[in-house]
């Protein structure tokens, strides 16, 4: 069975504080998660174009980017 670390598509660490990874959960689909340290604060399903076989679409990062910085903000805002 493959490794969180084998089965990461795209990870970005935002604002010095929040890690945002994508991992592969199937053909085509993933995870997105947005932490801060251990503790996971959000957890949405995301598609992979082309199923991420090169890497990830650079039209996924960006909805990837814009969706961990709507969430950060509205967190933060708080």
């Amino acid at each position: 069975m493959p490794t969180e670390d084998e089965l990461t598509v795209w990870s970005s660490m935002l604002d010095g504080k929040y890690t945002v990874k994508v991992i592969w959960t199937a053909p085509y689909r993933g995870e997105l998660t947005i932490a801060n340290g251990p503790t996971v604060l959000h957890r949405q399903p995301v598609n992979l174009a082309y199923n991420a076989q090169f890497g990830p679409d650079v039209d996924d990062v960006a909805s990837w980017k814009e969706s961990a910085m709507a969430f950060v903000d509205k967190l933060e805002q708080s």
